[in-house]
């Protein structure tokens, strides 16, 4: 009875549009749920967004602080580049002589006219060039002619082996004529190597005794005092040694192969034995030599590095300073250390290379070796030579080095203009001294006064002034900034014509312990770089004379050996007036053939500026 009427009731109206209106409601819920999401999704999206942004921006400004650092390190590449390619420019060419000559000589020559002075000192120096030219093709046309007739054959001095080649039998008879006759021999000389000859030297001293009575003893003749104990190496062996490893710059351990070769085979101990029996020996000459050059007017001098093992000395041996050092060394298990090899060479009165080992650089090894030295010191601008000469109390002035301004200036890549200019007065400078070098030291002073003290004075002028003023911080301004500070130490050469302009001549004698360095690597501490500074100071200043070093070592041994006391005689450049066949007469005429050329090169270059 009750199901009709609920069925009514549910179809009724009322109920119909509540249902519309839940559905409807339950749309607009399930839309507003839809734009719900979305705005979440949005939102979501938007701080993505956001992140990626400030994620973006951390990396942009990682990259600009990037590309700063780049373009800096680009410009420093483009300024070590220009640099470079200036320096190559200078030194590319494959003669050096050529260096010194700029590719604008016409806009360089303008310099020149600037002032009378200048031009007069031109006028002079460009007839004396044109003289030297015309007597150096005079002097070549002579000396091609004398080459020629020396290379006809080897040197007559030689010995001569003469072997005479058999003819075959076929060629001493003729099938027409019989049995030919000898006309005689053409000659083929041939120049032939022998390998060097160790011997056993057996000298047999007789013993004389009194028959019969034994308390006369015995008599025999006195024994020689030799190198070694027992005298079982000769002289000759030692000397040989001491030139293999300071002239030819051989280590001890390929000497013993050299030694091998001739079927001896010694241990590197006995060959430093008899480095140091030599060392002994020839300490009161190496004094000698040291106390000259000391003793010298005029002194070029200059340092360099080389190792020392300090792995084998005993700090308590040493001094306080290097006491110290070598403790520190030894703590941090450091097998050796950076010394430095000192060279000073007499210029005036001592023509001998003195090298003086010192553990560090500084002041105190020069300081010592210039404590009585009075005169000119020739070096660089250094500050421990100028604190060690100027604490001399005015008794020693220091010359700089005009080859350290040409070479700071050659490797400038700013204001290539002015330097260009600078360069072309220091080279008309060296052209001056190249002109005077043969010449005596009042008549070189007298061509300073006229002709170099007028460049030197325009060098000067552009030092001071608004050109200088107005100059930017840079590699030239460095470069002219070192002239500036030592303009009166580089004008020290042109008060005295026995000062050379530059230090190149104890710059040269860099190269033994350069050489050396690439050979025998090390010094074996303290004492070893000592009894190395001796040796070599012996042997650079034999080579200094052009002797046979070898030859002069081996007398000088035997005269010391012997007894002899007479140091003075043994000076190379004593010696040398006594032994004409132990001198390198080649040597003396490379020498004065380079120093012509080098008169001649600087002549044609005044007569191209002028052109």
């Amino acid at each position: 009875m009750l199901c009709p009427m609920t069925s009514r009731r549910d179809h009724s109206p009322k109920n119909d549009a509540a249902k519309t209106r839940i559905l409807a409601l339950e749309a607009e819920l399930a839309a507003a749920l839809t734009q719900l999401r979305a705005a979440e999704a949005t939102t979501a999206t938007l701080a993505a967004e956001r992140t990626a942004r400030e994620s973006l921006a951390r990396e942009h400004a990682e990259l600009q602080t990037k590309h700063a650092t780049l373009q800096a390190q680009h410009d420093l590449l483009v300024a070590e580049h220009d640099r470079l390619k200036a320096f190559l420019k200078i030194h590319a060419s494959e003669h050096r002589s050529e260096k010194r000559i700029f590719p604008d000589a016409r806009q360089l020559k303008l310099l020149f006219d600037k002032s009378p002075e200048l031009a007069a000192a031109r006028e002079a120096a460009l007839a004396e060039a044109a003289k030297l030219v015309d007597e150096h093709k005079a002097r070549c046309a002579a000396r091609q002619q004398a080459k020629r007739q020396f290379d006809k054959g080897l040197p007559a001095g030689l010995r001569r082996v003469v072997e005479v080649v058999a003819a075959p039998p076929e060629q001493l008879v003729c099938a027409k004529h019989g049995e030919r006759k000898l006309l005689g021999y053409d000659k083929v000389e041939t120049l032939v190597h022998k390998r060097p000859e160790l011997y056993v030297l057996e000298r047999q001293y007789p013993k004389h005794v009194c028959p019969g009575c034994a308390a006369c003893g015995v008599a025999t003749p006195p024994r020689p005092t030799g190198l070694v104990a027992g005298d079982r190496i000769d002289t000759s062996v030692g000397a040989t040694v001491v030139t293999g490893k300071w002239w030819y710059h051989l280590p001890l351990y390929r000497l013993q192969d050299y030694f091998a070769t001739m079927g001896w085979q010694a241990s590197r101990s006995t060959l430093n034995n008899v480095v140091k029996s030599i060392d002994f020996v020839l300490q009161p000459l190496y004094d000698l030599q040291r106390r000259r050059v000391q003793a010298d007017c005029i002194v070029s001098f200059d340092d360099t590095t080389c190792r020392m093992l300090v792995s084998n000395l005993n700090p308590e041996d040493s001094d306080e300073p290097l006491r110290d050092k070598l403790t520190k060394m030894q703590q941090r298990n450091t097998k050796s250390i950076s010394a430095n090899m000192w060279a000073y060479s007499g210029q005036c009165r001592a023509p001998y290379d003195v090298f003086d080992f010192q553990v560090w650089r500084g002041a105190a090894g020069p300081a010592d070796f210039f404590k009585n030295t009075e005169g000119v010191a020739v070096g660089d601008c250094y500050s421990g030579n100028l604190s060690s000469i100027n604490c001399r109390a005015g008794r020693l002035r220091l010359a700089a080095c005009w080859a350290h301004v040409r070479r700071k200036l050659e490797q400038c890549a700013t204001y290539q203009q002015q330097r260009d200019e600078l360069l072309e007065l220091i080279n008309a400078l060296y052209d001056i001294e190249a002109q005077c070098v043969r010449l005596e030291p009042e008549r070189r002073q007298e061509i300073r006064n006229e002709q170099s003290r007028v460049l030197l004075a325009g060098i000067h002028a552009r030092l001071h002034g608004a050109a200088y003023d107005d100059l930017l911080k840079s590699d030239y301004k460095t470069a002219v900034g070192y002239i500036h500070n030592h303009w009166a130490a580089l004008n020290v050469y042109v008060d005295d014509g026995r000062v050379p302009i530059d230090n190149n001549l104890a710059e040269r004698l860099m190269k033994r312990v350069a050489m050396g360095r690439k050979a025998w690597l090390f010094v074996n501490g303290l004492e070893g770089g000592r009894r190395s500074a001796r040796l070599m100071s012996i042997v650079a200043s034999a080579h200094r004379h052009d002797l046979d070093v070898e030859a002069y070592l081996k007398e000088v041994l035997d005269r010391l050996l012997a007894g002899s006391t007479d140091y003075e005689s043994l000076l190379p450049d004593v010696w040398k007036q006594t032994h004409s066949t132990a001198v390198r007469t080649y040597r003396e005429a490379e020498r004065q053939q380079k120093a012509e050329r080098k008169q001649v090169r600087a002549a044609q270059r005044r007569l191209a500026r002028a052109s």
